[in-house]
């Protein structure tokens, strides 16, 4: 892409009239310079410091006796001096680089120069450096969501450290590669970091003691995530943040100090050229970082694991409620569960890349247990949205169970799953009676599907079926 001079004053000896860059290979830029003198042209991968300096580099003062090859002092290296012309040069694969000319007349050297930057044609591995791009200036190349504005270059206070900021909430943001030759299965890797808004209060570090507004160690809240995505795919969903931040005080933790987290995810071969997205939202307002984004070619795809569940056990107490419990398969990461009170199809089968809750739901199916212990312990009864759930198994009927397992992005093997179809067979008179729940003096009356009833005595409640103490009681 060409990108016109920037940098353009008066002066006795006029900079030259134009310069412009643009990719001639995955490791060489043309550039092409317009001039009635002779000029010198330099170029450099340093960024020009500063807050919204543009897309420009350091650069010193040239003397007309400079030579091809000669290290400027304050910056850039020469690579071409004579008449004005398109050359080509080399360049690091997918760097960032930056271009100035300068005329030269005799022992005379323009005082001002002409600016132009251009990266060469992506290629793989593909690490840009993308946080180490102008500070506070729209990344180049890279494609932001809602809004190009919503993510830039940042240096970070308190370490000084540079990486990609934004500001992310419930509504969710995008940061999308250019297209890059993804034909060959490859690994993505980056490492995040994330502060949530903190409202005046104590936290675990202050024993106590009430701070002023600030940031915290992040965190993704109900429905927050950050995602890597091929098109609509999803890859990877992390939904915690294991970082900290630094040097707490009284005052509560210091701005942009947080720590970052390393993510790695392995993913199948696209199309001929295809995008990278990283998509990210969180509960509460949060600042967010992003560096060190690299894409390397692998030699295999990932695979799901190829073991199901064993030593599958399945329960039921006298009121209906049904309990599982299972082993890990030999090579998985994550087991899932789902139940139904009908017979499963493809509908029920999970998406790669997506953390599930207990509660949720897949087609008509409802997530029992979705996590990677080695003993898989779950039941009919779980708490969703901060409220229990309770599934009673009505008398002398099937009820549906699926087992799969999973690798740590998650990715399913949906090819083999373990179905297993169970026949209830509680006490259709099964329940506490009142004189059990009464001795126990003070009760909590609640619905199978959790809501709380705010009830007196037994007298009170109609008839039907409720959950007192945590026990099955039937009203009749």
């Amino acid at each position: 892409m060409e990108n016109p001079a920037e940098v353009v004053f008066s002066t006795s000896q006029k900079a030259p009239e134009s310069l412009y860059a643009r990719a001639a290979g995955t490791k060489s830029i043309r550039v092409n310079v317009t001039s009635k003198l002779p000029v010198i042209v330099a170029m450099t991968n340093e960024v020009l410091g500063g807050y919204q300096k543009g897309y420009a580099g350091t650069f010193g003062a040239p003397t007309a006796d400079v030579a091809v090859g000669d290290e400027i002092e304050g910056g850039g290296k020469v690579i071409y001096v004579g008449e004005p012309q398109e050359i080509i040069v080399d360049c690091e694969p997918n760097a960032m680089t930056y271009f100035r000319a300068w005329t030269v007349n005799g022992d005379n050297v323009s005082k001002t120069a002409v600016d132009a930057y251009a990266v060469p044609e992506v290629s793989l591995p593909y690490a840009p450096q993308i946080e180490n791009y102008p500070f506070g200036s729209l990344i180049h190349g890279w494609t932001g969501f809602p809004t190009n504005e919503e993510f830039s270059p940042w240096v970070r206070g308190y370490y000084g450290d540079n990486a990609v900021f934004t500001v992310i909430d419930s509504q969710e943001r995008r940061l999308t590669t250019p297209a890059l030759p993804l034909n060959t299965p490859f690994n993505v890797s980056f490492e995040f970091a994330m502060e949530t808004q903190r409202d005046p209060a104590a936290t675990p570090d202050s024993n106590g003691v009430e701070l002023p507004q600030g940031c915290e160690p992040g965190w993704f809240g109900a429905g927050g995530y950050l995602r890597v995505r091929t098109g609509n795919v999803i890859h990877k969903t992390i939904t915690s943040y294991e970082g900290t931040m630094e040097g707490f005080d009284t005052a509560g933790y210091n701005d942009f100090s947080s720590t970052f987290v390393p993510v790695s995810v392995d993913v199948p071969a696209q199309s001929e050229y295809a995008t990278v997205t990283l998509a990210m939202c969180s509960q509460k307002a949060s600042r967010f970082f992003i560096r060190n984004f690299v894409i390397t070619p692998i030699e295999k795809a990932p695979e799901a694991p190829k073991d199901l569940p064993t030593d599958v056990n399945i329960t039921e107490d006298a009121d209906g409620l049904m309990y599982l419990d299972a082993k890990r398969g030999e090579d998985a990461v994550m087991t899932m569960v789902l139940f139904s009170e009908q017979p499963m199809t493809d509908a029920e089968l999970p998406a790669d890349g997506h953390i599930y809750t207990v509660g949720e739901t897949v087609g008509k199916a409802k997530v029992l247990y979705f996590g990677n212990d080695e003993v898989v312990n779950c039941s009919t009864t779980y708490s969703y949205n901060g409220e229990m759930q309770f599934i009673f198994a009505d008398f002398d009927t099937d009820y549906y169970l699926r087992l799969l397992s999973a690798s740590d992005s998650p990715l399913f093997n949906r090819d083999n799953v373990l179905d297993i179809t169970y026949h209830s067979n509680p006490d259709p008179n099964a329940g506490s009676g009142v004189e059990q729940i009464a001795a126990e003096g003070a009760f909590e009356v609640y619905t199978p599907t959790g809501v709380r009833v705010p009830v007196k005595n037994f007298q009170e409640l109609p008839a039907g079926l409720y959950i007192v103490n945590g026990r099955k009681y039937i009203k009749r």
